[in-house]
């Protein structure tokens, strides 16, 4: 205040300035030299485009200076509005990981069902492929074929099959019997040469 020549305290640009620059002029805060760069060069386009805010005397102690009371209010503005920002900012933040919790709740709970459902699925599988091995093993033995139990088949050799049962039954149920139809008479067959 005493630098500056008066009793007005200096304005707000020049205060950041003076608390966020190194000795060398530097500013260590870039977020700062953006606001003050900002707010001054509003204020330089205001005071030109307005000539009667030039001609006041700037080194009149008793009333602030238009400058010093325009820097002062554009600073605030701009702060407000970077306020405003940063606060819309963290709300969508917010938002957004609120919405992440959710989408990661989601997931889980889709990972439990499927975890469930596959569960379902294959016991469902094991209980159909036992029923089909009963039900073959029920053909089987209806047709006098010997089955293998799941302990006596070895996998680790391929399936060879065997030569037919001699019993006629088994022949009789996998292959139609010939020698049991009667030829066709003649009449029979001349009906069947014209077809």
């Amino acid at each position: 205040m005493i630098e500056l020549g008066s009793d007005q305290p200096p304005p707000f640009t020049e205060l950041v300035r003076r608390t966020c620059t190194r000795k060398d002029g530097i500013f260590i805060d870039e977020r700062a030299k953006y606001l003050v760069i900002d707010v001054e060069e509003v204020v330089k386009l205001m005071t030109s485009d307005e000539g009667s805010l030039n001609s006041v005397n700037e080194t009149d102690s008793t009333t602030a200076t238009p400058t010093h009371i325009l820097l002062n209010q554009e600073y605030l503005k701009t702060v407000s509005t970077s306020l405003q920002h940063n606060l819309d900012m963290d709300m969508r933040i917010s938002c957004l990981e609120k919405n992440s919790e959710t989408v990661n709740i989601n997931v889980e709970t889709l990972k439990a069902g499927m975890t469930t459902l596959k569960d379902d699925i294959v016991s469902e599988f094991k209980d159909e492929m036992a029923a089909t091995r009963a039900s073959l093993q029920v053909i089987l033995q209806a047709l006098g074929v010997n089955s293998a139990t799941p302990q006596q088949v070895n996998h680790t050799q391929p399936y060879v099959p065997t030569e037919m049962s001699p019993n006629p039954t088994v022949q009789n149920a996998t292959m139609p019997n010939y020698a049991s139809t009667p030829p066709m008479t003649t009449a029979q067959q001349a009906a069947f040469e014209e077809w």
